[in-house]
């Protein structure tokens, strides 16, 4: 089991959330405390080039295969921003506490997510199967 590594977020993911933080701060409480835990991401953050990150660290746009540690089930999303979400997609808010716990991870990584009901959940990142950035997506940023 690896522990959390350090987050990595590229450039232009960071200035697309730091923007949303913004939004987000404007809105009813609940989503200013939703702003408030993706800044929070940001900061914790690496920021990197798009040319840098690694094709094992999930960023916006990522699919992302992923374990529940405790059952061994697993499901595959897709990392988005909130205007793209679509759960019966599997195109998971990066706001949500999922979207916000697993990016910046890498494959390896097994990190606690908060969910509804007060309840905590360990998740394992098992695989990458697409990285906008390693795809030649958003390059040079």
């Amino acid at each position: 089991m690896k522990t959390e590594s350090r987050l990595r977020v590229t450039r232009p993911d960071a200035i697309k959330l730091a923007a949303l933080a913004d939004n987000l701060a404007r809105l009813p409480s609940d989503l200013a405390e939703q702003a408030d835990l993706l800044r929070e991401v940001i900061d914790l953050a690496q920021i990197v080039t798009s040319d840098s990150i690694p094709p094992e660290v999930v960023t916006l746009d990522s699919e992302v295969l992923f374990e529940d540690a405790a059952s061994g089930k697993t499901a595959r999303i897709t990392l988005v921003l909130p205007d793209a979400f679509d759960s019966a997609a599997g195109r998971i808010s990066v706001v949500s506490p999922m979207g916000r716990s697993l990016l910046g991870r890498e494959v390896g990584d097994e990190v606690e997510v908060s969910v509804p009901r007060g309840e905590v959940r360990r998740v394992r990142v098992l695989a990458i199967p697409y990285q906008p950035e390693a795809h030649g997506a958003r390059r040079k940023q």
